[in-house]
């Protein structure tokens, strides 16, 4: 019994270590990342639910594993008392039909019959060692319930093979029916994917087409969308997205657990596939700061010598980017400039005096930011 005990208080450290592994992994990661990628509220954000994804997904990873195992154990639960009840018939007893059960093959749950199998060969009562396999498949109720049954059976004298060959009958009923069940609910477990990941694009959808409208007032828009007031700053629409993506992956995946399963527990394998592919997405499609720049040339065609108009617009998260430095490159030709308080800049450079197809180079920076445009433009001969 010492040893007994001594192997549950190792199993549940086991628990515990696997937490506290991930938890510490979790921390790394948000240092680490904090360090690489600097103090944004977005990217803070977004590193604290993927670290907590980290902290909490392998512990209750490792519950659904075990949880796993008790189903499997269940499966060979019926064949291994259908095993005992024929030693039974020919004239073993009760240790020794266990001692002939340990020698043959029931999965995961071979390892707790040798147990059983053990603690009788060191001469513990049978009754004290069937208590100690139920307590070792607790989590399972078939287990425990037929396990009750055959100690009854045991204690009042009846027909103890009868009584296995009845619970492994209903046992295998009972596991029938839970199959058919999952099967059935898998259906719905396939709409559960197909609804979460039209929502990640409905969000995706709505920061790359419509968020944008809401900032049309900063750009010129019409004085009837002007009266309304200031939009929301893209980072209010990056956080909100962020945070109800996340909340709807965990829910979706717990729904999937449950509808496929028949247990919550079984949603954490889906948070994986969920969480893991609405962040991908919003670190492809929303994480990064949009920073854009529009530029034309007055004509296409110029005279040598000509000068040449550049007007553009830079937009920083889909707004006006005041003073971001413009430099233009044609040839040995260099011009720096910078946006105004609408965002807008004008730059001028002279046509070369050579006939011929040319191109320039346009760049805008602001805050580490970058984006080019190249224009290609044609000097007649005059």
């Amino acid at each position: 019994m010492v040893e007994i005990k001594r192997k549950v208080n190792i199993e549940i450290s086991k628990e515990f270590l696997i937490l506290g592994i991930s938890i510490l992994s979790a921390i790394l990661i948000n240092f680490v990342s904090l360090a690489i990628f600097g103090l944004n509220i977005v990217t803070i954000l977004y590193i604290v639910i993927i670290s907590l994804t980290v902290a909490v997904v392998p512990y209750f990873f490792f519950i659904y594993r075990e949880a796993k195992i008790t189903s499997e154990k269940e499966e060979y639960f019926p064949g291994f008392l259908r095993d005992l009840a024929e030693s039974q018939r020919v004239g073993l007893s009760m240790t020794n039909a266990i001692a002939s059960a340990a020698n043959s093959n029931y999965g995961p749950l071979t390892k707790d019959i040798i147990k059983v199998n053990q603690m009788l060969s060191w001469g513990i009562p049978f009754p004290d060692a069937i208590k100690s396999f139920s307590k070792s498949v607790k989590q399972s109720y078939f287990m425990r319930r037929g396990l009750a049954i055959v100690m009854e059976a045991f204690y009042t004298g009846g027909n103890l093979a009868g009584a296995m060959d009845s619970i492994a009958n209903s046992t295998t009923i009972l596991k029938d029916v839970e199959k058919d069940k999952v099967s059935i609910l898998q259906e719905q477990m396939m709409i559960m994917y197909i609804i979460h990941f039209l929502f990640v694009g409905i969000i995706v959808a709505l920061y790359k087409i419509l968020i944008p409208l809401l900032t049309v007032q900063q750009t010129g828009g019409s004085k009837a969308i002007m009266e309304l007031g200031q939009a929301p700053e893209m980072q209010y629409f990056k956080i909100l997205f962020l945070i109800t993506i996340s909340i709807q992956s965990f829910c979706n995946a717990f729904v999937a657990g449950e509808a496929s399963e028949g247990k919550v527990s079984s949603g954490f394998k889906h948070i994986s596939l969920m969480l893991g592919g609405a962040l991908l997405a919003y670190a492809i499609f929303i994480l990064p700061t949009s920073f854009s720049l529009s530029v034309t040339l007055s004509r296409e065609n110029f005279a040598p010598g000509e000068k040449i108009a550049l007007v553009g617009s830079v937009f920083l998260e889909e707004k006006v980017s005041e003073n971001a430095v413009i430099t233009a490159k044609l040839m040995e030709q260099e011009v720096i400039g910078q946006t105004n308080k609408e965002g807008k800049f004008e730059l001028s450079m002279i046509a070369p005096e050579t006939p011929g197809l040319y191109s320039i180079i346009i760049k805008a920076e602001k805050d580490e930011l970058i984006e080019e445009k190249e224009l290609k433009f044609l000097v007649k001969k005059t």
